[in-house]
């Protein structure tokens, strides 16, 4: 037979037990409505490209090397196998299957072009290059309303063969360049 006594300690335990649970679920539930909160209010930097590199080559190829920045967010959301897919699934829709990916990681990618710039009796010109479709592209996904995103590379650099070299910063749109052939 059990006492009054056992039966208040047993009910007391539960409860106790009850409130520890209640208390845990709150902060939890407090925890994750604070990280949503900064997420909505604060937009953060996120994908940026530092230095995007074309190396134009006599026979028109091209070698082009982009060093990127991703944010918290972005690494978080995409994961890092999914990034890869991700830049390697630009490369071929900005440039086609002809262009040949050497490597893809977090920060790095480098391919190449075959026939990226047009061969002119006695010169060499590049196409016009434009962003807006990086621009297009990353505005698809859900949580890019709540980032910053720059579109434009901090610096963009074509290099001839020959040794000349066109620098521009912050351009979205880089003009068709060319060098004597």
């Amino acid at each position: 037979m059990v006492c009054i006594w056992e039966k208040t300690w047993l009910i007391q335990t539960s409860l106790y037990h009850e409130l520890v649970h209640l208390q845990v679920m709150k902060m939890r539930y407090l925890y994750i409505l604070l990280c949503l909160l900064i997420v909505v209010i604060c937009p953060v930097q996120a994908f940026a490209v530092h230095n995007l590199e074309y190396t134009i080559y006599e026979n028109g190829n091209a070698l082009v090397s982009a060093q990127y920045e991703l944010s918290l967010i972005e690494k978080v959301a995409l994961l890092v196998p999914t990034i890869k897919d991700e830049v390697r699934g630009a490369i071929k829709t900005e440039y086609g299957e002809k262009a040949e990916i050497i490597v893809i990681n977090e920060t790095d990618a480098q391919f190449t072009i075959p026939g990226f710039a047009d061969l002119h009796e006695g010169y060499i010109q590049t196409p016009l290059l434009t962003f807006e479709n990086v621009k297009t592209r990353m505005e698809s996904y859900w949580f890019t309303k709540y980032l910053n995103i720059d579109y434009s590379p901090d610096i963009t650099t074509v290099k001839f063969f020959d040794g000349q070299e066109f620098v521009f910063y912050d351009q979205m749109v880089i003009p068709p360049v060319e060098t004597d052939r």
